[in-house]
């Protein structure tokens, strides 16, 4: 008489550690794959951090929210705009002329 085929299972310890190993790398892989989309939403959070007290204090000031995000939200683009159609390109001159002066 034969023996009846048992399929070959894992010890319940070696199973969890085979899956936090998996779970780890597709954790990885993941992140690893969207690290440009996870740079921005960082820095939006850090944005919207920064900026919240200012929106809190314009509704204290009788504004509504919407109203005051949409205020602080212009002017940030406000001084984005100037900051790369006026202060770059003179940077960027500033430091042609330096680099022009300095010896070969």
């Amino acid at each position: 008489m034969t023996e009846p085929h048992t399929p070959f299972v894992l010890p319940q310890q070696t199973r969890r550690w085979l899956l936090i190993v998996l779970g780890s790398v597709l954790i990885g892989y993941v992140v690893y794959r969207t690290q440009a989309t996870l740079v921005l939403l960082g820095i939006s959070f850090v944005v919207a951090y920064l900026l919240d007290p200012s929106v809190d204090r314009l509704e204290r000031l009788g504004l509504s929210r919407a109203l005051a995000i949409s205020l602080l939200a212009g002017a940030m683009l406000v001084v984005i705009g100037v900051l790369f159609l006026v202060v770059i390109p003179q940077l960027q001159r500033q430091a042609q002329q330096v680099a022009s002066r300095a010896p070969h």
